[in-house]
């Protein structure tokens, strides 16, 4: 067994068909992987009971890894959503240069308003 999903899978997937075991070394009542390959190998069986522990516990590891990753990964998704958007040299010129446009024009415009208030007109 490399790590707890290995583990889980073994006690959870029965044994071939067919194959029995005393009952105190059944999980659910059927006889698991775990236990099958153990008694083909000569080892001492795990009790229902062990296994029904086992099992809540890789399953609750299990979990919360499955938490944990969730969770990161909505982590890592609100990281790249208010990381600032990544602009090029060229892109910043152009917008200095639609800003400075735009700035260029309400002075313009604010200089015709105060022009026409007092009666005159400046040309450009």
């Amino acid at each position: 067994v490399k790590n707890v999903a290995d583990l889980h899978r073994l006690i959870v997937m029965p044994a071939p068909e067919g194959y029995l075991l005393p009952e105190n070394a059944l999980f659910n009542g059927r006889t698991s992987l775990l236990n099958f390959r153990i008694d083909k190998n000569g080892g001492s069986l795990f009790r229902a009971q062990t296994l029904q522990v086992m099992h809540q516990h890789a399953s609750l590891e299990l979990q919360q890894r499955e938490i944990a990753a969730s969770h990161h990964q909505r982590q890592e998704d609100a990281a790249r959503k208010a990381a600032p958007k990544k602009v090029s040299k060229e892109e910043r010129k152009a917008q200095r240069e639609k800003e400075a446009a735009a700035e260029k024009q309400r002075t313009r415009d604010s200089l015709l308003l105060v022009g026409q208030g007092s009666g005159e007109a400046e040309d450009e």
